[in-house]
């Protein structure tokens, strides 16, 4: 039913993820003290520098998305109809807002590393809109997109045809594959 190689990776799995967790000796019934997880000072520094990296780039999306909303919310003011997808841009901007309180307050409290990860796996699993959109990895890695194919069409932005928005990008679709496979563009820290 299970091949033995496969078995074999699960158990070493299981027991990397219990040294890692200073649950050695857990699971063995072992009396003692648990031990505290095994990172080198590098690894901690970049999980640290990681994640700050990734909560100050959600920071900026909410803040741009933010002003977009207020643009839009004052030409719809003054009268103008909005587009669907602008419509969608106000209400996800505006789930974004209530939900970020709850998701600081969350982020505040002094909770052990591993009971954030069980708090926010609960909420993840039961409530899957609860994040704001701009912590999310997808987010960040589609704004990662559009800054490699922005860096390597400067001018694109410049372009445009008759009857088109200025600002749009005209670019062909072998164009932006080159675009992004020239760049590496990594999974953020929570993926």
């Amino acid at each position: 039913l299970v091949d033995e190689d496969e078995l074999s990776v699960v158990v070493k799995d299981v027991v990397d993820l219990q040294r890692r967790l200073g649950m050695d000796g857990i699971l063995e019934n072992k009396p003692g003290l648990l031990t505290l997880p095994s990172f080198s000072p590098q690894e901690v520094k970049q999980k640290f520098w990681d994640g700050t990296q990734f909560y100050l780039e959600g920071s900026k999306l909410l803040g741009t998305d933010v002003q977009y909303a207020l643009k839009l919310f004052t030409k719809a003011i003054f009268g103008e109809t909005l587009q669907p997808r602008e419509v969608r841009t106000l209400r996800r901007t505006a789930k974004d807002l209530v939900t970020f309180v709850p998701f600081v307050v969350i982020l505040i409290i002094p909770l052990t590393p591993v009971g954030h990860v069980l708090v926010f796996s609960f909420i993840q699993r039961f409530f899957p809109d609860f994040f704001p959109s701009p912590y999310t990895d997808r987010r960040q890695n589609l704004m990662r997109m559009y800054a490699a194919v922005e860096m390597n069409f400067p001018t694109a932005n410049l372009l445009t045809r008759p009857g088109e928005r200025r600002g749009s990008i005209r670019l062909t679709a072998a164009s932006k594959t080159r675009a992004l496979s020239s760049r590496t563009i990594s999974r953020g820290p929570r993926g």
